[in-house]
Order: C-alpha cells, then sequence, then structure tokens
C-alpha cells in the first residue's frame, strides 16, 4: 500500500498503472495541480496547497505533520511512501519508519533551494538558508539511498 501527498497530479498519475499491475495500490492525497488527473483530495492535514508554501513546510509543520499522523489508521496500513513533487517533502515520512520511493520527475532541489523560481521571488527567500536546506536535503537523500528498504529514481539523467 503506497500513499503519496504530491502537489502535482501527472507523476502520480502517471506511476498508478505499473503500481497496479504490480498488485499494488496508491492512496493519493494530491492537493494542488490535480483536477485534470481526477486525483485531487483535501484531507490533508497539516500542510495544504498554500500559494506554493507547501514546497517548504517549517520545521513545525513538519513536526505537526508527525504528530497529527502519527496515530492515523491509514498511515498504520502504509507499506511506503512515494514522493514525486517535491521529493524533497519525502522528510515529512522519515518519522514513520516505512520505506521511501524517492521518483524525481523535476529538479531534487525544488522545494528546497530554487531562489529562480517564480513563487520564490516574492517569497522573502533567504539564499543562505535555502543553501543549509538544500545541504540538508541532499544529506537526507544519501541516507535514504542506503537503505535497502528505499529506492531512489529519476526521469531524467540531471537529478541521477
Amino acid at each position: 500500500y503506497l500513499w503519496t501527498m504530491d502537489f502535482h497530479g501527472g507523476p502520480a498519475n502517471c506511476d498508478i498503472p505499473i503500481i497496479y499491475d504490480a498488485g499494488g495500490a496508491l492512496h493519493a492525497e494530491i492537493d494542488g495541480i490535480c483536477d485534470f488527473y481526477g486525483l485531487c483530495k483535501d484531507r490533508l492535514k497539516v500542510i495544504k496547497a498554500d500559494h506554493w508554501k507547501e514546497f517548504d513546510p517549517s520545521e513545525k509543520q513538519k513536526s505537526d505533520f508527525e504528530l497529527a499522523y502519527r496515530n492515523d489508521p491509514e498511515f498504520k496500513r502504509v507499506d511506503a511512501f512515494l514522493c514525486h513533487h517535491p521529493v524533497a517533502n519525502c522528510e515529512l515520512f522519515l518519522p514513520f519508519n516505512r520505506s521511501i520511493i524517492v521518483h524525481a520527475t523535476t529538479r531534487i532541489e525544488f522545494g528546497r533551494h530554487d531562489a529562480g523560481i517564480d513563487w520564490r521571488l516574492g517569497s522573502g527567500y533567504e539564499k543562505k538558508t535555502g543553501q543549509k536546506k538544500w545541504k540538508k536535503w541532499v544529506k537526507t537523500l544519501q541516507d535514504l539511498a542506503t537503505d535497502k528498504r528505499n529506492i531512489i529514481a529519476a526521469n531524467n539523467a540531471y537529478d541521477q
């Protein structure tokens, strides 16, 4: 049983046939660009699509997310979490001690160190803070890659 909370419906929509053919199930809590794919949900606790702020949750939001889902019956069923857009939000799932599938369909820095993106330009983005978050995410990604329970994948050579 796979669970995702991407903020774009496209990547999960592309994976659904593969997951189903392999006998799996994907629960998608897609909030954001989801209408076209029929994957919209509005049940997310703590983090919701909010003018792109959800792409870079604060430490408090991460902590609140863990508290909100720690005893959630659906989360107890999860075999693996699947992250596409942005993959850095896999950080939200670390406390749950489940397998994590990181499938980078856009740049892996998306949501952590992306000062040139339109929505960042007016957000008060601080380059030094972004660099720290980026380094932390890269270290987390490297740590995830060393655990055989996890899968790290990309759909382009840039993110491999």
